[in-house]
């Protein structure tokens, strides 16, 4: 989606842009997007209003942003409930979310393979969740695990 790749290249104004047009024309996707670039962006309101409307249209991937909003009202159960039900759905973004809810929580073996999951399925920001997961290892430990990703990356890597 134009959306995504805007935003992903540090343009959240484009990205707002792009899927503000796109859910004009009734795209649950695109209403989704506009959640989550709104959440970013600090504007809740405006997030948890273009989350009910990709819900209402059918956009699975909406669990996380009500995972979202549960966790701002201090609800870890219930965030944990969405992001599972976004998971289950195929959402990336409730992979990644429920690393960082995991990691919170001190559950880091679970961290470890929420984040795996999101970076599997090529989320570029689980990385960074990834890598402080497997920093809470023993360091030898994090360090050969690392080392065995990025050879499966094809990305080089030394012992």
């Amino acid at each position: 989606m134009l959306a995504r790749g805007r935003e992903q290249t540090g343009r959240p104004d484009a990205a707002e842009a792009a899927a503000d047009r796109a859910a004009d024309h009734g795209s649950p996707q695109a209403w989704s997007a506009l959640s989550r670039i709104r959440e970013r962006a600090g504007d809740r309101d405006g997030s948890r209003r273009a989350a009910e409307r990709a819900f209402a249209l059918g956009a699975l991937e909406t669990w996380t942003a009500l995972g979202r909003e549960r966790e701002q009202r201090a609800d870890p159960a219930g965030a944990e409930r969405a992001y599972r039900r976004g998971a289950e759905a195929g959402d990336t973004d409730a992979h990644a979310a429920l690393g960082a809810l995991y990691t919170e929580a001190g559950r880091t073996a679970e961290a470890r393979a929420a984040y795996r999951t999101a970076v599997d399925a090529y989320h570029l920001d689980a990385w960074e969740g990834l890598l402080s997961a497997l920093a809470a290892q023993a360091p030898r430990a994090a360090s050969a695990q690392l080392v065995a990703r990025l050879r499966g990356t094809g990305l080089p890597a030394e012992d």
